[in-house]
């Protein structure tokens, strides 16, 4: 949000927005009103369900509540390169749409994966409609100074309704070659990475997620 402070001015809430950040957008407005050039006003309700570290995972489960949208994203980080992102999103009707920010250059690897810089490759699963990828526009933008804005890469996926997001960043291997997969067993979502690293998560409606795959040494 550093281009500008002026609340008159369309690009104060362009970066300071909900678009402008690594979460997802119902319905096409953020997730509080602006009050004025710093303040907000109809705060979301966000806290945290569960959280556990060990020695071979890290697990968050966090939801945020605001209007009638309850959104729950779970991030399951196997050590040392593998983080799955889950985001179930509650709401009727309306578009929602998943924004990633990775202020590196982007190389579209499939029409669901992307190299991101030296950091990685960012994998999606299968929605409504293809993944985009983009600098520019309405979404595509960052601020390194006050005052200054440049053209930056953003990737978005949308569907229509309530429904589950699944991605999975695979750090430190930027030309990775494999795809996600998101299956619903039951009650629980399962998130199933194919290629050099085939292995999967399966996240039960409540609790710590099951993995099951990669217990190797991470590749050089």
């Amino acid at each position: 949000g550093t281009f500008t402070y002026d609340h008159l001015s369309p690009w104060r809430s362009v970066f300071r927005g909900t678009a402008a950040h690594n979460t997802v957008r119902v319905g096409g407005t953020d997730q509080a009103d602006p009050a004025g050039a710093f303040g907000w006003q109809k705060l979301p309700n966000a806290f945290v369900r569960n959280w556990k570290t060990t020695s071979n995972a890290d697990f968050l489960d966090a939801e945020c509540r605001y209007r009638d949208v309850r959104h729950r994203r779970r991030v399951f980080f196997w050590k040392p390169g593998l983080l799955f992102v889950l985001d179930d999103v509650e709401y009727g009707g309306a578009a929602v749409e998943q924004f990633w920010h990775p202020a590196a250059p982007v190389r579209k690897l499939t029409p669901m994966s992307f190299g991101l810089g030296h950091a990685g490759t960012l994998l999606l699963a299968p929605g409504n409609s293809p993944a985009e990828c983009f600098e520019g526009g309405e979404f595509g933008w960052r601020s390194e100074v006050y005052g200054s804005k440049q053209p930056s890469p953003v990737i978005v996926m949308r569907r229509q309704g309530a429904g589950q997001f699944g991605s999975v960043l695979v750090l430190s291997m930027p030309d990775f070659s494999g795809a996600l997969e998101l299956v619903q067993v039951g009650e629980d979502i399962r998130m199933a990475l194919t290629g050099p690293l085939q292995s999967s998560v399966t996240f039960p409606r409540e609790g710590f997620p099951r993995f099951v795959g990669w217990r190797g040494s991470w590749p050089e």
